[in-house]
């Protein structure tokens, strides 16, 4: 997902795949919707608690993710060690 170029939001939900190839996720957004995300270079990622990179995300965790302009800049993340 990208969003438009004008736009910021917020995204919640938990982690049920992940593309490493392609650096996206599939994120479970409510009861039915799902929403793969693209996971750019440089994104700032917190896991726990603590820094992390994204290849430390994992299907189950739970996450919040921040986008401005359209594209996401964070991800905080929680979920079993």
């Amino acid at each position: 997902y990208h969003g438009n170029e004008a736009g910021s939001g917020k995204i919640e939900g938990e982690i049920t795949f992940i593309n490493n190839d392609l650096h996206v996720v599939t994120v479970k957004e409510g009861l039915l919707k799902s929403v793969n995300i693209i996971l750019y270079d440089g994104l700032m990622v917190m896991r726990n608690g603590n820094f992390a990179i994204t290849s430390d995300l994992k299907v189950g965790d739970k996450i919040t993710g921040d986008f401005i302009g359209g594209r996401l800049y964070m991800v905080t993340a929680s979920g079993a060690q």
